[in-house]
């Protein structure tokens, strides 16, 4: 039974994932929340499978971070940067969100956009 919830879950993180990940420009500006609320879905999906973001599959400890790990480091006119600290693998990754709610970068150094 334990597998079967678990086997929906993964399921569940993987479809929202691909949706977060190919969101569309029709949908109007994401603010600084939603960007920081897409920095943790991919934090999530990312500790389950590697999406070809440059940091590849990471450790599943980030599935269990929770927003406040998570910060609006700085934005310009396309894009939210958001930095995300994960103190039980003592890991930092930096997310790049656009406008538009698209995750362009997962990566461990801050983008130099």
């Amino acid at each position: 039974m334990k597998k079967m919830v678990n086997l929906i879950l993964i399921i569940s993180l993987s479809i929202t994932m691909k949706l977060a990940f190919a969101h569309s420009d029709g949908h109007g500006e994401v603010d600084a929340n939603k960007a920081i609320s897409l920095a943790q879905k991919a934090a999530t999906m990312l500790s389950i499978k590697d999406y070809d973001m440059a940091v590849g599959q990471i450790d599943e400890s980030w599935s269990t971070l929770e927003k406040h790990h998570f910060e609006v480091i700085k934005q310009d006119q396309s894009a939210y940067f958001v930095k995300a600290i994960n103190q039980i693998s003592s890991q930092t990754l930096y997310f790049t969100i656009s406008k538009t709610g698209q995750i362009q970068e997962v990566q461990e150094s801050m983008p130099t956009k």
